[in-house]
């Protein structure tokens, strides 16, 4: 199902996390890939778990932007990929309202967290798991 509209969305760069959160979250293991777009746009395939795949395009900077979204076919996705110049592994855990990724390769042990807003005046706490962390 396609995802079009606006993303409101923080992200965190975790410097301190409890191991155990990751308990009670199935992973998802992820690859994606960029493709150059013009300014503030970026435009990316990502496969998950090997099963499914979308694209998506991204505009704007900030805390709001614009997101549209839609699956692929996993072969059609695995082309694009192969296309890309920047490409990354991850494995996601969500938590608490959190998506917390844990990057693999040459980004190895950057941990970043993001929590997807109703507004951008929504509030946002940590969780006692992320001992710390600086927002970007």
């Amino acid at each position: 199902m396609a995802k079009n509209g606006e993303e409101i969305e923080r992200r965190f760069l975790v410097l301190s996390i409890d191991p155990d959160y990751k308990r009670g979250s199935e992973p998802q293991h992820i690859i994606q890939g960029y493709l150059q777009t013009a300014d503030h746009q970026s435009l990316r395939v990502r496969i998950i778990n090997e099963r499914t795949a979308v694209i998506t395009r991204k505009s704007g900077k900030g805390l709001v932007r614009e997101e549209i979204e839609h699956p692929l076919p996993l072969e059609t996705a695995q082309m694009i990929l192969e296309c890309c110049p920047w490409q990354l592994t991850k494995t996601r855990y969500v938590r608490e309202g959190f998506e917390v990724d844990e990057f693999q390769g040459k980004l190895a042990g950057l941990v970043i967290a993001e929590f997807e807003m109703e507004s951008a005046e929504q509030e946002v706490k940590l969780p006692l798991w992320i001992k710390e962390a600086v927002e970007v």
